[in-house]
């Protein structure tokens, strides 16, 4: 059986810097996390040795000056590492990119990192623009003196802008206008929030202002899937989440929506590719 996958909150503080750094350093014999998603954006670092990680169905080692990024809600996990690795974890809420708080970003970028997620490339080997850039950003959060906010959040503009230049692949629709892809945003976002409500499809066309018919051309065009199977993905991927934390399978399923057990235990099974009770009883086993 597969890893369960776990949704992985990331608190980040304080809100008027939406940055955190953390240090990890790990040998052969330390495990890999366990699979996992969140809102935010995150780089993985290496200075020293190696890490074997896994996002968003890619694998690969990245080495000392490699960089690996983590995008919206992709999931990810570090599998191994070589003897005395020493990595970052870089996280990044939207909000610093967000137009609403930061008018440097304009929101077509914003749109692309959530809505085209899988035209970014997530490994960057050896990019000898990037790496600077890093190690500068460590240095000044390490060091916090007056003005590091500054540098550090220019800093991360720069990096934004080499891959969107250098690791984004635009294959867009050209037929498609700005506004479905602002609506197909809304949707996702708004879904994040509201995915274990009855008659949510019927709430977000409502709340963004377009018929369901509409609604559901314009979510597939962008994502490649329903709005349907999105919330059912998303239902079973927090369910996974609170089983592995302890909750029962009933109660798990009613929290994220599900008022049919039975019901939900088939979706979950066609989407997960087993049965919820069989994860609850694994969680049992170890």
């Amino acid at each position: 059986m597969e890893d369960p996958i776990t949704y992985w909150p990331v608190n980040i503080l304080p809100p008027n810097f939406p940055v955190q750094i953390q240090k990890r350093v790990n040998h052969s014999s330390n495990p890999g996390c366990f699979l996992h998603w969140h809102e935010q954006l995150e780089f993985y670092y290496v200075q020293q040795g190696g890490v074997r990680l896994l996002c968003d169905g890619r694998e690969q080692w990245i080495y000392p000056g490699d960089v690996a990024f983590v995008n919206w809600c992709d999931l990810h996990k570090s599998l191994q590492f070589l003897d005395n690795t020493v990595h970052y974890i870089l996280q990044i809420d939207l909000s610093f990119l967000s137009s609403a708080s930061n008018d440097v970003f304009d929101e077509k970028y914003v749109n692309d990192l959530i809505v085209h997620t899988r035209n970014f490339e997530r490994f960057m080997n050896q990019d000898k623009e990037l790496g600077p850039l890093f190690e500068e950003i460590l240095s000044e959060y390490n060091r916090s003196g007056y003005g590091f906010e500054l540098v550090v959040k220019a800093d991360f503009l720069k990096i934004f802008s080499i891959i969107f230049r250098n690791y984004y692949h635009n294959e867009l629709d050209v037929s498609l206008s700005d506004r479905s892809l602002r609506y197909a945003r809304e949707s996702l976002m708004y879904l994040s929030y509201h995915y274990s409500e009855s008659n949510v499809i019927d709430s977000l066309s409502a709340k963004i202002g377009i018929s369901k018919n509409y609604l559901s051309r314009v979510f597939k065009a962008h994502t490649g899937c329903t709005v349907v199977h999105y919330i059912n993905q998303f239902r079973c991927y927090k369910a996974m989440s609170l089983i592995a934390e302890g909750v029962s399978v009933t109660e798990a399923a009613l929290q994220v929506g599900y008022n049919d057990y039975n019901y939900f235990s088939r979706v979950f099974k066609q989407l997960i590719g087993f049965s919820p009770s069989h994860l609850a009883k694994k969680r049992q086993w170890t």
